[in-house]
């Protein structure tokens, strides 16, 4: 998609996965996890996770992403359901001026 989309009016503006799949509870192996991060590295796409549900130890880590062992940390966190409040982190490059 990233690749056929470069040149439409609708280019890919980011990527936003969830630890474990909302509809079904399903969770990926961390390479495939790893394999989307290094594709937006790439690309200059960035890598959002969503830890609404995952985070503040729910999977056993602090963040579900923690499961992946990602070289690269994601570019943003949003959190909100689990922590009791809605916020996100993200690297300095994210950050709004």
């Amino acid at each position: 998609m990233i690749k056929d989309w470069k040149h439409t009016l609708h280019p890919v503006k980011a990527v936003v996965i969830e630890p474990i799949s909302f509809f079904d509870h399903r969770v990926a192996a961390p390479t495939f996890y790893q394999k989307i991060r290094e594709i937006c590295a790439e690309k200059h796409i960035p890598f959002i996770v969503d830890e609404s549900r995952t985070g503040v130890g729910i999977t056993g880590k602090y963040w579900g992403h923690e499961h992946w062992y990602l070289e690269n940390s994601p570019d943003i966190v949003i959190f909100g359901r689990a922590t009791q409040v809605s916020g996100f982190y993200s690297k300095a490059q994210f950050r709004p001026k």
